[in-house]
């Protein structure tokens, strides 16, 4: 009799609950570009410099030992940022996603990245998920997450007539970055060449909280940007134009 009436509450318990628990929310698109690293939260309004169509060499700071290094073979990279392990940095180049190894090393083509513009960071609950924008049929830019797996991208649909979805989408198109309380950014420079006239450059700065920003990159003229961190915080990657 006891273990009937206890198995009788324990059905109108779980019915209860089933009948008139809260369901899940679904994520929103804000929320899962938001489980990539990098990503400001409160983005605002200003999308930074524009580096048109920066490539060049890939440049590798230990902020440890504040060593800077090469670690590509060559020019012709760009947007890197470093795979989940923080072993290898993978980059755009010539219409494909490459992986270099951080130690340096033999790079290896992974797949095809036609229309892929900029490679943005990973999922940090999926490290199959590459955060990327890409241009649509329609020549429109696009928020995507490319599966390394399948090569596909699986597109997120902003709204811009929201603002928050559109400042958004500026921030991810700029190149400032923000990892809790570090800020990696691009910052246009000035210098007088030897011939009198005034040349205009970027440079690579870190800030942390609210310390002085720190030029990382000190590249004397060249064009230096698109700065990423690895997950540990211990280097940064960037891209170094080469003259």
């Amino acid at each position: 009799m006891k273990s009937r009436l206890l198995f009788h509450s324990i059905f109108f318990m779980v019915l209860f609950g089933v009948l008139f628990s809260t369901p899940l929310e679904a994520e929103s698109v804000l929320e899962k570009i938001l489980r990539v690293s990098g990503i400001s939260a409160t983005p605002g309004q200003v999308k930074g410099i524009e580096e048109g169509n920066l490539m060049g060499a890939l440049m590798l700071v230990d902020l440890n030992q504040n060593v800077r290094r090469t670690i590509s073979l060559g020019g012709g990279y760009r947007s890197p940022v470093f795979d989940p392990t923080d072993r290898n940095i993978l980059a755009l180049k010539d219409g494909a996603l490459i992986r270099i190894p951080c130690a340096g090393g033999q790079e290896e083509t992974m797949q095809n990245a036609q229309g892929i513009t900029k490679l943005l960071g990973f999922d940090r609950s999926d490290p199959d998920k590459l955060l990327v924008l890409f241009k649509t049929k329609g020549n429109d830019n696009a928020v995507g997450f490319l599966s390394l797996r399948s090569g596909q991208v699986a597109a997120l649909s902003l709204d811009l007539k929201a603002r928050e979805e559109r400042e958004m989408l500026n921030h991810l198109q700029g190149w400032e970055r923000v990892y809790g309380e570090v800020k990696l950014y691009p910052q246009e420079r000035q210098k007088e060449s030897l011939g009198g006239t005034t040349l205009v450059y970027s440079d690579v700065f870190l800030q942390r909280g609210q310390e002085f920003p720190v030029n990382i990159s000190n590249c004397d003229g060249k064009n230096c940007g698109q700065p990423s961190l690895s997950h540990d915080g211990n280097l940064v990657v960037y891209v170094a134009q080469q003259k």
